[in-house]
């Protein structure tokens, strides 16, 4: 059974998240040949605050689009 652990910042809409669980789960049985209903895919959001890169906080890098 796969299981697919997914970080993204918080703040992804619920229609983010549906696309990305059946986009994910699609490619995932297709890639690995097999069924639907043996892959689980969990959603983890990090604050920016809480996410380094290149140097500095996301929150800094990336803010929020208004």
């Amino acid at each position: 059974m796969p299981i697919l652990t997914m970080k993204t910042w918080s703040g992804i809409t619920e229609d983010q998240k549906r696309d990305m669980v059946e986009t994910f789960t699609r490619e995932s049985c297709r890639i690995l040949d097999c069924k639907q209903e043996h892959v689980m895919i969990v959603i983890e959001e990090v604050d920016r605050g809480n996410w380094g890169l290149e140097g500095g906080l996301a929150k800094d890098l990336y803010p929020k689009k208004k």
